[in-house]
């Protein structure tokens, strides 16, 4: 999961804000349904 955040980060995907948020919350969150909310708007690969 941070891998892949840390993949749109570095394509121009996610702001640096946006990436702290995002990261912060995957380590607080729950379920697998609360991930899921922090890759949904991200394409499916990032090269």
């Amino acid at each position: 999961m941070i891998a892949r955040l840390t993949r749109a980060l570095e394509h121009g995907r996610l702001s640096l804000a946006e990436y702290d948020e995002r990261v912060a919350a995957t380590y607080s969150a729950i379920s697998r349904e609360e991930l899921a909310e922090l890759i949904d708007d991200l394409p499916g690969r990032l090269w």
